[in-house]
């Protein structure tokens, strides 16, 4: 993929993720103590992206607007007017740049012109189901060439063999490229995962934050689907039965917002997620019960 390219998903990705964090940044209630985390990791994503792209200027301003969002949570504070206003500044100036960044501003060469118009298209995009035919025409297309190999043997002709060789080869790399095109990171559930770990702390009554540690893992789409439910039900499991009450973790001498991480260990065939909270832990005799 070349920077054009990589240029065009940025953009598209950036901007959903600023025009979430103004919608978010509009609707919060100056100094009113509220989970920050989702917006704080919209800044972070972008950042990252706009640093990898060797953007300094944007990746800059967004480093200060994480910042800013970094210091509210670790005080465990919500954002104050202006802080907020500064925000919703810093997210108008990343929208405005990366307009001008697909415009045609400076660019009057004609391969200035044609470099410019090439990011201006849309991203393409492929969407699962046609990419789980795709999947299943490359495995059936494998073991079909592997057959024939079988049937055929060795051949003793070396162009026979050159070609026999090259065949077996396109097919091993059709098949890694629409397996590395299916791995999505671990970061695409989190938005989803946050806004429910807020409904439920807010039916038990407690507070918690969650603390995420290996985001950008990538791992094939399937899989991440199928983690949604026992995530889900790990998360909730630690607000439910390990998150104290603000007033009982206050009295036990811990900060009133429960702190619940998911760690993310990725191996060479394997993923390991670990949730770990600072509750008093599950009784397992009143689950039981």
């Amino acid at each position: 993929m070349n920077r054009s390219e990589l240029l065009g998903i940025f953009c598209d990705e950036a901007r959903t993720h600023l025009a979430a964090a103004v919608e978010e940044l509009d609707g919060l209630e100056p100094d009113a103590a509220q989970d920050l985390g989702e917006l704080f990791r919209r800044f972070h994503s972008v950042k990252g992206m706009a640093a990898s792209l060797g953007m300094d200027d944007l990746r800059r301003s967004l480093h200060d607007a994480e910042e800013a969002v970094e210091q509210a949570r670790r005080a465990h504070r919500g954002l104050t007017a202006r802080e907020i206003e500064t925000l919703i500044s810093h997210c108008r100036h990343a929208l405005t740049r990366l307009d001008r960044m697909e415009g045609f501003e400076g660019e009057t060469t004609t391969d200035g012109i044609l470099a410019q118009a090439r990011r201006a298209l849309p991203p393409v995009r492929v969407d699962a189901d046609r990419l789980d035919r795709l999947l299943d025409l490359v495995m059936s297309l494998s073991v079909s060439q592997q057959r024939l190999e079988h049937l055929l043997g060795l051949p003793e002709d070396p162009a026979m063999l050159a070609i026999r060789d090259t065949l077996a080869e396109a097919v091993r790399g059709l098949r890694r490229e629409i397996l590395e095109i299916r791995l999505l990171p671990v970061r695409g559930l989190l938005p989803l995962l946050e806004r429910a770990l807020r409904d439920w702390a807010r039916e038990q009554g407690v507070k918690v934050a969650l603390r995420v540690e290996g985001e950008s893992t990538r791992i094939d789409r399937t899989l991440l689907e199928r983690l949604v439910d026992p995530l889900g039900q790990l998360l909730r499991n630690a607000v439910a039965h390990g998150i104290e009450a603000p007033a009982e973790r206050l009295r036990l001498g811990k900060p009133e917002r429960g702190q619940i991480e998911l760690r993310i260990d990725a191996g060479k065939d394997r993923v390991r997620f670990v949730v770990r909270d600072d509750g008093q832990g599950i009784d397992v005799a009143a689950v039981a019960g």
